[in-house]
C-alpha cells in the first residue's frame, strides 16, 4: 500500500479549505443585489438600510465558526469568539435598522468590560 506524502495532504487540506469559505462571499453577493434590486423597484428600506452591509462580517464570522467547529471537533475557544462576533454584530446592524436610538457612550464600556471577563474566562478555562 501506498500513503500519499504530507505535501500532498496538505495540498489537498488547503484546497478544500480555500474553497469552503466562498459560500459566506457568495451569500451576502446576493442578499445586498436582493437590497438594491427591491429598493430600485421601489421597496421602502429604512434609512440605516446600509446596515446591511454588515451581513458581509457577520456570515464571514458564522462560516469560520462552523469551519474551526469541524476541524476542532467541538466548540473551541477560537468557534465561540466567531459566534460572539456573529451575535454582536447582528445586534447592532438590527439596532442600526430598527433605527433604535442608542447611548453609545454607555455602551462602548459595557463592551470593554464584557470582552475583559471574556479573556478572563477562557484563561481561567485552559486552567
Amino acid at each position: 500500500m501506498t500513503y500519499p506524502d504530507n505535501r500532498d495532504r496538505e495540498l489537498e487540506y488547503h484546497r478544500r479549505r480555500r474553497n469552503e469559505g466562498a459560500w459566506a462571499g457568495a451569500v451576502a453577493l446576493i442578499v445586498i443585489g436582493v437590497v438594491f434590486l427591491l429598493r430600485n423597484a421601489g421597496v421602502t428600506f429604512p434609512g440605516n438600510w446600509w446596515a446591511l452591509f454588515l451581513v458581509i462580517p457577520i456570515l464571514g464570522a458564522l462560516g469560520s465558526a462552523w469551519q474551526t467547529y469541524r476541524r476542532d471537533g467541538g466548540a473551541s475557544n477560537a468557534v465561540v469568539g466567531s459566534v460572539v462576533a456573529a451575535i454582536v454584530l447582528t445586534a447592532l446592524m438590527v439596532a442600526l435598522l430598527l433605527d433604535i436610538d442608542i447611548e453609545w457612550h454607555l455602551i462602548w464600556p459595557v463592551v470593554l468590560i464584557l470582552l475583559g471577563i471574556a479573556l478572563l474566562l477562557r484563561n481561567f478555562r485552559r486552567w
